[in-house]
């Protein structure tokens, strides 16, 4: 037994609590904003005269439920704990604007049920969340797992996070302290409240691209990355289902759209070479050498002077498994299924061995993670061409 091994320290119950109601809230506020961005009078807390603002801040509450349910699946704390500040800032910021801009809400009862009660629920959820988060992290034991295993981000990933992280922050710095300036410099009108949010939102995605920066192991920030493909996915979404009500000569209607495209790029990267990172390690542990046999004590017979042990090599290793063909490197299009993963492979990737966010039941199949080989490839060789 390793003794020089570090802890490992386990997401506690609490935090685990306060994550997933973390990601249901977000996960019903934002949902409405996605779907239905023209009907915020009923359907949503306050009301908003623009639908792209709607759109964008759905985008936003949606990626932090992701980011939440990412971080919720993880067992260890330092794969779990990139989600924490970013969750903490955002809703402690949500609560500060929805108090200072309070008389806004639908809560009176010349609103709809639906509206009353969405204004409720925000409030309710934007009261309790960041108290309970700073709380279960608090308590949350930091014992610090060792690195061994895992790789430093590629240079390039570390570049895109780093752009990202100076635009965020002072974006969402300015949408908060700056609302009359931000207003009236942005592509289209929208309201203060609104505006404060976004920069709550803002500042969440900021501090997710930072803390990816600091914490610089790959298969650690695969949270980040989740948050960031989908907040940049829809963002783009929002911007082409209403692109009549944008102004495209605005220059800053432009700016915006490539930092959407820059978010999404650089979260879908961050992703995929963390499951890049997952299949080589699976395949490290599927290598480890079993010894053949070892020394053991076993009692073979009773004589006159009483029982008597010898020492016998007792074999250990399992009987070898059938030598499977070798996986083509490329798959014919009629093929549905990549190459597949050894059990043992499967029985730690249920445990969520390094592929949080990809499913503890796999993807494509009941319990396997076969495809995954076709979906990494791209990924591999665009992590050769890259460098580690």
């Amino acid at each position: 037994m390793d003794t020089d091994a570090a802890p490992v320290t386990r997401v506690s119950t609490f935090l685990r609590i306060a994550l997933g109601l973390t990601a249901l809230a977000t996960f019903v506020a934002g949902l409405p904003l996605v779907t239905v961005s023209s009907r915020t009078a009923g359907w949503f807390a306050w009301t908003m005269d623009d639908q792209v603002t709607a759109a964008l801040l759905g985008a936003g509450l949606l990626a932090a439920a992701v980011l939440a349910l990412d971080a919720l699946r993880h067992e260890r704390w330092v794969d779990a704990r990139i989600a924490v500040p970013a969750l903490v800032v955002m809703t402690s910021l949500a609560l500060a604007v929805t108090i200072v801009h309070l008389d806004l809400l639908h809560r009176e009862a010349e609103h709809g049920l639906g509206a009353r009660i969405a204004a409720w629920g925000w409030l309710g959820a934007m009261a309790v969340l960041p108290l309970l988060l700073v709380v279960a992290a608090a308590l949350q034991r930091r014992a610090r797992d060792g690195d061994a295993g895992v790789e430093p981000l590629p240079s390039p990933l570390r570049a895109a996070l780093t752009v990202l992280a100076a635009v965020f922050l002072p974006a969402g710095a300015w949408l908060l302290l700056r609302t009359t300036e931000a207003r009236d410099a942005w592509p289209w009108t929208f309201g203060e409240i609104d505006a404060r949010v976004l920069g709550a939102l803002a500042l969440m995605l900021g501090v997710v691209a930072l803390t990816g920066l600091l914490d610089r192991w790959l298969t650690r920030v695969a949270a980040a990355g989740s948050a960031l493909a989908l907040a940049g996915a829809l963002g783009l979404v929002a911007v082409i289902r209403f692109h009549a009500d944008l102004e495209w000569s605005h220059v800053g209607t432009l700016a915006l759209v490539v930092i959407l495209a820059v978010t999404a790029l650089t979260g879908v990267l961050v992703r995929g070479f963390a499951v890049v990172m997952a299949e080589e390690q699976l395949e490290e542990v599927d290598e480890t050498p079993i010894p053949e046999t070892v020394e053991m004590q076993v009692p073979v017979g009773v004589g006159a002077a009483g029982p008597e042990a010898v020492t016998e090599p007792v074999s250990t290793r399992p009987p070898p498994a059938p030598v499977a063909a070798a996986a083509p490197t490329s798959w014919p299009s009629s093929s549905r299924r990549g190459p597949r993963v050894s059990g043992s492979s499967r029985q730690v990737l249920r445990r969520g061995f390094l592929m949080s966010g990809m499913g503890r039941r796999g993807m494509g199949g009941p319990g396997g993670m076969a495809p995954l080989g076709r979906f990494t490839v791209p990924f591999a060789r665009l992590r050769r061409l890259l460098g580690r």
